[in-house]
């Protein structure tokens, strides 16, 4: 076979097919990169996704932590007014009590004197 000096290529073409598929390879790693590159911005698109999803069921679990505190503090509150008024009712029943012995006790006294 001899070269031929125009194109420096053999006469089969092999230099020529050589090239060719060298040309392909380099699409093929083209393709590759644009391929990873769009991968790699979805998953950072999807990465931010999930990031502003924390952030709302953050903001979310915040709201329901303030509305449990202010609920305790509420409960809290029913309870020192249960307790409150527990103890005003055992006052109420003591001083019924004493009332009416001190009723009974003058009727007593009434009957004893008048009788």
């Amino acid at each position: 076979m001899k070269p031929n000096t125009n194109n420096k290529t053999f006469n089969n073409g092999f230099r020529q097919n050589s090239s060719n598929s060298n040309v392909g390879l380099m699409i093929d790693q083209q393709n590759s990169l644009n391929y990873s590159h769009r991968l790699a911005e979805e998953s950072l698109q999807i990465g931010e996704d999930v990031l502003e999803s924390f952030k709302r069921q953050n903001d979310s679990l915040k709201r329901i932590q303030n509305k449990v505190n202010y609920t305790i503090g509420d409960l809290g509150l029913s309870q020192g007014i249960i307790k409150l008024i527990g103890s005003r009712d055992q006052q109420d029943r003591r001083i019924v009590i004493f009332l009416t012995i001190l009723l009974f006790a003058f009727i007593g006294t009434l009957y004893y004197v008048f009788k």
